[in-house]
């Protein structure tokens, strides 16, 4: 179910300006600020925090957090779990997965009793952008 059937289904309509904000967030996680700038004043700002909240609230979006006290958000796509790079020098942030993070996830429920409900991997370092200059 994508995330319009899926905010369909839960009685909220789908209007312009959520249409608009989905689209922003869909390529990388953002933060609201940030969404506003790209929607170029199509969209109040407290209209991009409201319908945020709502997108998460609903479970499609997510907030991520990459330790830079900025709260980012991306659209939840279960066909495609992945994890982020951040570069610490230019900050910029590129998607990345594995199977190893299945294999260390299921080693890890498998030798606890523990109900694990979300997990979140950062990594940190260099771009190759900025290892060249």
């Amino acid at each position: 179910m994508n995330a319009f059937d899926k905010l369909r289904s839960k009685g909220h309509r789908i209007t312009n300006q959520r249409e608009n904000i989905l689209q922003k967030i869909k390529h990388h996680p953002q933060t609201v600020e940030q969404i506003h700038e790209e929607l170029e004043d199509k969209v109040d700002l407290a209209s991009v925090y409201r319908a945020v909240k709502l997108f998460v609230k609903n479970g499609v979006v997510r907030e991520v957090n990459l330790n830079d006290g900025k709260k980012r958000y991306e659209l939840i796509d279960e066909k495609n779990h992945h994890h982020h790079f951040v570069c610490n020098n230019c900050r910029s942030i590129k998607d990345v997965s594995s199977r190893l993070e299945d294999r260390m996830i299921e080693d890890f429920r498998m030798s606890t009793n523990l109900k694990i409900e979300d997990h979140s991997i950062q990594l940190f370092g260099l771009c190759q952008n900025c290892i060249d200059l």
